[in-house]
């Protein structure tokens, strides 16, 4: 009699167990690899208008690098009606040039070769003011992926933040994801905040049947 409910214990507790094995390695799985994605760290010296001017290879913003173009980084008190997206300072990649090419920010992350990743973030357009109307685009791009144009494509009046989604598949051990601007209907804003860089995780149904399998498969003792 015992050793029938020792048995029907491990029965029940086999799919519980599977199921926390799954839950932690999702969850373990979406950690943020970027640093800083939402630009809130940095030795920023804002002006009086709230926004600073920052050139091609500054490295002010912790963990990014600015490239192709000037970026300006803008705080919540400023002379523009700007609010980040998350937290207290967000990006425009149009910063105060108002010309092609746009500018962008890049950071280099440690990633496995063939492993599928998720870009992340979030495009911000304000179409009550005329030189902030959308649609506001950014290219996503990471080593060895062709890249992706993104927009944001609401007509909802006022200010209007929408998230995007770049998916790529690693090809190396070290991999430089880049954001820059590409598109700015109002001519002279594309903003940029909250990116997020996550390992896609294996199907849990997948994941659920190879446990099985390998519990079932699991040699028993004779009686």
């Amino acid at each position: 009699m015992h050793r029938f409910a020792s048995a029907h214990f491990a029965r029940r507790l086999i799919p519980l167990l599977v199921a926390v094995v799954v839950s932690l390695v999702a969850r373990d799985s979406l950690a943020d690899l970027l640093v800083n994605g939402s630009f809130e760290n940095g030795t920023y010296t804002f002006g009086g208008d709230g926004g600073q001017d920052l050139p091609v290879g500054s490295t002010v913003i912790s963990g990014w690098t600015v490239f192709a173009n000037n970026v300006a980084p803008i705080q919540n008190a400023n002379a523009f009606g700007v609010v980040a997206q998350n937290g207290n300072v967000s990006l425009d990649l149009q910063s105060y040039n108002d010309g092609i090419p746009y500018g962008g920010v890049q950071q280099a992350v440690a990633t496995a070769v063939g492993q599928a990743y998720d870009l992340s973030f979030w495009i911000r357009v304000n179409n009550s003011v005329g030189i902030g109307v959308g649609p506001a685009a950014v290219t996503a791009s990471a080593t060895g992926n062709a890249p992706l144009v993104l927009a944001n494509t609401s007509t909802a009046t006022g200010q209007q933040w929408q998230q995007v989604h770049y998916p790529f598949v690693a090809t190396s051990t070290s991999t430089t994801v880049g954001l820059q601007g590409q598109l700015t209907t109002g001519g002279a804003y594309i903003g940029l905040d909250n990116a997020m860089l996550t390992a896609v995780p294996e199907p849990a149904g997948m994941i659920t049947m190879s446990l099985v399998g390998s519990a079932v498969a699991a040699p028993r003792r004779r009686r």
